[in-house]
């Protein structure tokens, strides 16, 4: 029997991993799963160069390979998930408000002290999400595909739409990892019905539907590692 491959998911923060690695090491137990959480939003670093989110991706996989003492062959796939934060949205869903703390969401809008921070922010995260939605291959030539929660993860798996704190996000994965860690089949059914599912059955579908022009969708809930899901599944029946 071949050795089981590794299919790695970059995530941004411990709840994505609290929340999510127990079911899908069940759902995908013909796979090793590991989860690298990064800690940070990497989309919206802006750097030199338009090929930097892909470098900083690189090193990401690079890192874990080396600490982990893997080669490339021995992982099967990265797995990119990442929020979406309403990156894509119009310039009409944009509000400003001196008084807002921040960054502040609702599935039609998007609040802050001023515009133009939105803006700046909308452009680097919506252009580096698309780079990396259609980068393929990643250190080593490892395939590498990125996925979205829209907004995020707590909208996707709880219909929450205001943000949570560190504390409530790492409960609310708990909960999730409790609900549905020994029951996977009953978990690819709920990621896989709109919503949260978006209404798309393939990659480049799904993106071209977060990303379309003038919609609000990336404020919207919805997720599309359902692709994703099939597709492992299908390839291990």
């Amino acid at each position: 029997m071949a050795a089981r491959k590794v299919l790695l998911f970059i995530v941004e923060g411990q709840s994505d991993a609290a929340a999510l690695e127990g079911v899908l090491a069940k759902l995908l137990s013909n796979e090793k799963i590991r989860f690298h959480v990064v800690g940070a939003d990497v989309t919206t670093q802006e750097r030199r160069g338009t090929s930097s989110v892909k470098t900083m991706v690189n090193d990401l996989v690079r890192k874990f390979v080396t600490s982990y003492r893997l080669q490339p062959k021995d992982l099967l796939q990265v797995v990119h998930l990442m929020d979406t934060d309403g990156a894509f949205v119009p310039e009409s869903a944009i509000l400003e408000d001196d008084t807002a703390g921040g960054f502040q969401y609702t599935t039609t809008s998007i609040t802050a002290p001023t515009k133009d921070s939105v803006r700046k922010r909308n452009a680097t995260k919506s252009r580096n999400m698309l780079l990396l939605a259609t980068m393929g291959t990643t250190y080593k030539s490892i395939p590498y595909e990125a996925y979205y929660c829209s907004r995020n993860l707590e909208h996707v798996l709880f219909g929450i739409e205001k943000d949570c704190t560190t504390r409530e996000k790492l409960k609310l994965s708990d909960q999730f990892d409790e609900q549905y860690r020994d029951i996977p089949t009953a978990f690819l059914n709920f990621i896989s019905t709109v919503p949260p599912a978006v209404p798309a059955n393939e990659y480049v579908d799904s993106w071209n539907y977060i990303s379309k022009q003038g919609e609000l969708h990336s404020l919207e809930r919805g997720c599309n590692l359902h692709i994703l899901l099939r597709k492992m599944l299908s390839h291990s029946s």
